[in-house]
């Protein structure tokens, strides 16, 4: 059982959580702690996988000034959700297509000075 839930090297707590779904025992935790903690691939890329500080954006001065946006696709529909850094709103929108032009006719409230977002596609540049 440990091999299975540390086969993935997500981590301790990960392994931890994804064998108390399956299954449990006594000092579950703690085999499963000393197990990855001999682990030569999880030995070798933990220090380099330490946390990140949290970073705060600064609040901007006026509503939709700043966003924040993500694409789903749910039931073979693409959707755009949009954050307000400000008010923290939230918009969803359907996009008859998934690319820039489609993103630009849901912003209803103008152009933002920033757009947060992971590299979706119709942010990339192919």
């Amino acid at each position: 059982m440990i091999n299975a839930v540390h086969c993935s090297h997500q981590g301790i707590n990960f392994s931890v959580n994804k064998a108390k779904q399956a299954c449990l025992w006594p000092g579950i935790s703690k085999e499963i702690r000393e197990a990855i903690e001999c682990s030569n691939i999880c030995l070798r890329f933990m220090k380099a996988n330490n946390k990140q500080p949290i970073t705060q954006h600064p609040i901007p001065d006026l509503h939709w000034q700043n966003i924040v946006i993500d694409f789903a696709y749910i039931n073979k529909t693409d959707y755009s959700v949009m954050d307000d850094y400000y008010s923290k709103f939230v918009v969803l929108h359907s996009l008859r297509k998934n690319d820039a032009r489609s993103v630009i006719n849901v912003l209803h409230h103008g152009i933002p000075d920033e757009v947060m977002s992971d590299i979706d596609p119709p942010f990339d540049s192919t």
